[in-house]
């Protein structure tokens, strides 16, 4: 399984990251809001976990630029 990590916070990041490999998870983890809407749009995702507030936008508008996109890919919110 893939996921894509979006988190600013680099001790929360870095500890999901490191979680999500050792049972398996292929895992990239990015910290701005611009720069998961890009992965997201670049590679295919099993899963993209997002955090609600990203220093450069909100959560909810990462979201809604992925889904603009037509990305069916499911989004958890931390």
């Amino acid at each position: 399984m893939r996921l894509l990590h979006i988190e600013d916070e680099t001790s929360i990041g870095r500890h999901i990251k490191e979680s999500c490999q050792d049972r398996g998870f292929v895992c990239d983890w990015v910290q701005t809001g611009d720069a998961g809407v890009e992965y997201a749009s670049v590679d295919d995702y099993d899963c993209i976990v997002l955090d609600r507030r990203l220093p450069d936008m909100d959560g909810i508008e990462v979201c809604r630029q992925i889904r603009e996109r037509s990305l069916p890919t499911p989004i958890i919110f931390l």
